[in-house]
Formats: C-alpha cells, sequence, structure tokens
C-alpha cells in the first residue's frame, strides 16, 4: 500500500548506507533530456504547419501587433513612434529596401504603417530570408493557430498555468481541455492559448503562453505544454491512485522513477550510489526539492 510521506528527508540516512562503496558520476538533465529524445512528435508537426514566410514575401498590409510599449525604441523616427506605439498598437508592413551600414555590413530598412498613417522604420541586419521584428508579434501567426485549435480538445501536459491576469496558479496536467481562444502573446511566446478543463470534477481555466518556429524562445514549445492524444493511455500499468496524485503534482512513497517524473519532471541532477544490499538514487531539482529512491522506488523526498 502506497502512502504519502511528510515533507521532510533523512540526509543522516543517506550518509550511513552509502558507504565502502564508490558512487558513479553525476547525471545531468542534459543526459536525462538526451535519455527522453524521441523522434519530432505529432504535437511539433502540427505547430509547425503555422506560416513562416520570408520577409522578401511579405505583402503590403502585412499586421504586426504590438506587445509592450518598448517597441518604440527600435522605430525611428524615435520621437514620432514614441506617440504613435502603444501596448497593442497594429502596425502594417509598407516596404523595404535594402542597403549596406556604416561598418560595410548588409542591413535592411522596414518601413510600417500606424494606424494614424505615420510612418516609422526598423533597420536591421540581414541574416536570412526571416526577419522578427522585437516587441510584436506576427498577426498572422496567431490567425493561423487560432484556426489550428480553437474549439479543439486537447490534453495539458504541465501543471504550471496563468489566469486571466497573467498570474502563475498551480492546475491539474494531463487532463483534457477545450481550447477557448489563441491570442497574442509576448515578444519571447507570441501565442497564448487559452483553455478550460473538461471531464474533470471542477472547471478550471487557464491560459499557456507558447513559442514558435519563427519567434520566441525553445523552452515553452507547443509539443511539452500540450498533446494531441490522452496521455493516460501511455501508460496502462499506472494504478489509478497514482495517476490521479501525478496529476495534481505529487509525490507518494512507492512511485517509481517514471512516475515521479511524470508528475514533477525530470531532475536537475541525479546521484547513484549502491550499498551493500540496494541501489540508491538522489535527485535533486532547481528549486530545491530532493528525492531518494532505493531500487528505483521513491522511500523519500523533500519538497
Amino acid at each position: 500500500m502506497r502512502y504519502i510521506f511528510p515533507v521532510c528527508l533523512m540526509f543522516a540516512v543517506l550518509s550511513s548506507c552509502f558507504t565502502g562503496v564508490e558512487s558513479t558520476p553525476k547525471i545531468t538533465a542534459n543526459d536525462v533530456k538526451r535519455q527522453d529524445a524521441v523522434s519530432i512528435s505529432a504535437e511539433a508537426m502540427l505547430i509547425a504547419t503555422l506560416p513562416v514566410d520570408s520577409i522578401d514575401l511579405w505583402q503590403p498590409g502585412k499586421e504586426f501587433i504590438v506587445v509592450d510599449r518598448k517597441g518604440a525604441i527600435i522605430f525611428s523616427p524615435r520621437d514620432v513612434a514614441q506617440r504613435e506605439i502603444d501596448k497593442g498598437t497594429v502596425l502594417r508592413y509598407n516596404s523595404l529596401r535594402y542597403g549596406t551600414s556604416v561598418t560595410g555590413e548588409k542591413d535592411v530598412t522596414i518601413d510600417f504603417v500606424t494606424p494614424t498613417g505615420a510612418h516609422l522604420e526598423y533597420n536591421t541586419a540581414t541574416t536570412g530570408p526571416i526577419v522578427n521584428i522585437p516587441f510584436t508579434v506576427n498577426v498572422e501567426v496567431v490567425d493561423s493557430a487560432r484556426r489550428l485549435l480553437k474549439n479543439r480538445k486537447l490534453w495539458v501536459t504541465t501543471s504550471i498555468w496563468r489566469d486571466s491576469v497573467d498570474n502563475v496558479v498551480g492546475g491539474y496536467k494531463y487532463v483534457p481541455v477545450v481550447i477557448d481562444d489563441v491570442v497574442p502573446g509576448t515578444a519571447d511566446y507570441p501565442i497564448r492559448i487559452d483553455f478550460s478543463t473538461t471531464d474533470v470534477e471542477t472547471t478550471q481555466a487557464g491560459m499557456l503562453y507558447i513559442s514558435t518556429t519563427t519567434q520566441g524562445a525553445g523552452s515553452r514549445k507547443f509539443e511539452t505544454q500540450f498533446s494531441l492524444t490522452d496521455p493516460r493511455k501511455r501508460y496502462p500499468d499506472i494504478e489509478e491512485n497514482t495517476w490521479q496524485l501525478i496529476q495534481r503534482g505529487m509525490l507518494a512513497a512507492g512511485m517509481s522513477r517514471d512516475e515521479c517524473r511524470l508528475s514533477i519532471g525530470p531532475p536537475r541532477d541525479i546521484e547513484r550510489r549502491a550499498g551493500y544490499s540496494s541501489v540508491r538514487e538522489v535527485w535533486s531539482y532547481e528549486n530545491g526539492i530532493y528525492l531518494i529512491f532505493s531500487d528505483g522506488i521513491l522511500i523519500d523526498y523533500r519538497r
């Protein structure tokens, strides 16, 4: 029978058990990620269908929405930009011209038109056909994501949700949700997905920011936040009471390493040591969580 431990960790037990046998090298988070690596997922393939167009193919009128008022600093004339640009301002692409900077490097100047008809220019070095405009989101990408995802049933795979006022809230993971809307996000994570749970006791609403192939950091990819299929079906051998703990991001004595990884994610470091009668592991996380396993079974932890 499994039971939930109090939140404590008996390091003295570790020191007494790990005697006489040399420990193996630590395993880093990168090692864990390499072990978990798989071929491109269906989720990644789905989001890869979003438009990624070359700047040479941009048509006049293409829209970019400003998601941070600091965007005024990248445009010239600066005084006009400061008057014209605020968060939510829609800029329309007008034209571009290629040139050479004072250092002899190739660059491109892109002309945009504000809602009042003012012209603003953004200048950048040309390193390739894909140009991202800082502090803005490509409206076409958001619209395409909305058509692709809205009203679709997915499974959210993270318990770190955000609420309607952008505060971090704890939610369930591996539960079905319906996508209520897709709207512009931030410069780093240009797509915000609004959703609500289905088939659970209490309806919860949340939102997640994701990156795309053309903008943003890679830590919040669509495939790490959502699943197209029910994750529960991939783990038929996990008992139902344990799965409910996993959905809530909880730990309990007797859980396996895979079950713990599903519940709270992969550790930063893994230290393995062999005792006289068992092999023990200590998993450590960046947020201070420690897990202790004996022969692959969780025996104690600190949160």
